[in-house]
């Protein structure tokens, strides 16, 4: 059942999705043609269209990006907490199951916008290298970070951890707007001003303890005694390793806490609209 859920997830979600990256493809390869005939059109309406256009475009792409969000965040609203929640919920599958099956798709489009976003904007400039920049800048990162120049293969896993982490932070803070939501929506009336104070809650709660973790180990010596030991103890190379690890297991606990959170909600204190 769980391939079934997952199944209508692409199917359900995807179709959208689908259209508004075609749509961006279409519009950094237009822009791309408009400056390849440039040179042959020497008029002030043309430069002034191409000008106008490559603006829009740039407008376009940034409210595209937002647009997959609040598509994604007024789903998952529509099919647990609004009209399509009754069927959803009748569905002789776990509440955990429903959220897992959009995790799954969230991964899939946060990796999707990764890849095609500099995809399209390559096509748009009419250039690359913006791509090998990106993959060298963070092999730079990475480097520098560890303290010195590393062997090829460490490069690569540590990249590797990088984008992970980068690829769950991104969904634990998808998902903290869905916990917040749900939050909302466990109380009988104002629910979507409740949603937007769990919201604020939340994140005033997550901004304080990455302050007091990073005040932890900047100043004070129990911070030095680890950043110390690990340098002292472990070859740069891999304390870097153990640090992205930790990383990707903060995000991945902050994940797993947004869908407890949401399930809980989902089984308990549901209050459709």
């Amino acid at each position: 059942m769980l391939g079934k859920l997952i199944k209508n997830e692409f199917i359900q979600r995807g179709k959208q999705v689908a259209l508004i990256f075609c749509a961006l493809l279409a519009m950094s390869l237009i822009t791309a043609l408009l400056w390849i005939i440039r040179p042959h059109i020497t008029t002030n309406f043309f430069d002034f269209f191409i000008g106008l256009f490559t603006t829009i475009y740039g407008i376009g792409a940034v409210v595209a990006a937002v647009g997959l969000l609040a598509l994604s965040i007024g789903d998952f609203g529509k099919r647990l907490f609004k009209d399509q929640g009754y069927l959803t919920h009748t569905l002789p599958v776990k509440t955990s199951q429903i959220i897992f099956a959009r995790m799954v798709f969230d991964v899939v489009l946060i990796i999707a916008i990764a890849v095609i976003y500099p995809v399209a904007i390559s096509i748009a400039c009419r250039d690359f290298s913006v791509i090998r920049d990106t993959l060298e800048g963070l092999s730079d990162i990475v480097s520098r970070l560890s303290g010195g120049v590393l062997e090829s293969s460490i490069v690569v896993v540590d990249i590797i951890l990088v984008l992970v982490a980068m690829l769950l932070t991104s969904l634990s803070s998808l998902w903290m707007f869905n916990a917040a939501y749900a939050i909302g929506h466990a109380f009988n009336t104002a629910k979507r001003g409740m949603s937007i104070a769990a919201y604020i809650i939340i994140s005033f709660i997550t901004g304080t303890v990455s302050y007091f973790f990073g005040w932890l180990m900047d100043e004070t010596a129990m911070g030095d005694v680890v950043i110390n030991g690990m340098r002292s103890s472990l070859h740069p190379e891999v304390s870097m390793m153990v640090l992205l690890i930790f990383t990707c297991i903060v995000a991945a606990v902050g994940v797993a806490i947004f869908a407890v959170i949401t399930s809980f909600v989902c089984k308990k204190r549901l209050n459709l609209e």
